[in-house]
């Protein structure tokens, strides 16, 4: 019985790592990647700014 159950995790598991590949276009969410894109940016300028304060 040990066996069996080692089996089937190991089958889910390999079933997550398929999962894990490059991201399909349809279901990647625009308004997140620009929200990203602009946190990316203002993180950069308030450190570019902290640099020159001292």
């Amino acid at each position: 019985m040990k066996i069996l159950a080692q089996g089937k995790r190991q089958e889910a598991r390999g079933k997550r790592q398929e999962a894990r590949g490059e991201k399909d276009p349809k279901f990647y969410c625009p308004i997140k990647k620009d929200h990203t894109a602009l946190h990316l940016k203002y993180k950069c300028a308030y450190q570019a700014q902290q640099m020159q304060l001292k």
